[in-house]
């Protein structure tokens, strides 16, 4: 089952659910920082290589143009995008970032 948001009502959740301003490329927003487990390296011969790293939920549409390398501000700290799914409906999208940066 997949959860279905108001485009219009997703900054208010991930504001109420711990979130915090970020910028993304230079556009300001909020998001959900959170530390998740990340396939890195995966095949049928050798498995898979597991190790967390930071993700950051965003609503997709106030960052509809975030993707790998852009650059992140979050509490100060800078990251590079890793990564980005879709998450759910498409109205969030998480953000796999690199390793942040003072």
């Amino acid at each position: 089952m997949s959860t279905v948001w108001k485009d219009a009502d997703i900054p208010k959740l991930i504001q109420g659910t711990g979130g915090g301003p970020v910028t993304i490329d230079g556009t300001p927003g909020f998001g959900l920082m959170d530390w998740n487990d990340a396939l890195q390296v995966g095949d049928q011969d050798h498995g898979q290589v597991i190790l967390g790293m930071p993700m950051l939920t965003v609503q997709t549409s106030a960052f509809p143009n975030a993707k790998v390398d852009s650059v992140v501000i979050v509490d100060g700290k800078t990251y590079t995008v890793r990564e980005r799914l879709a998450y759910g409906d498409g109205g969030n999208t998480k953000l796999f970032l690199g390793t942040a940066t003072a």
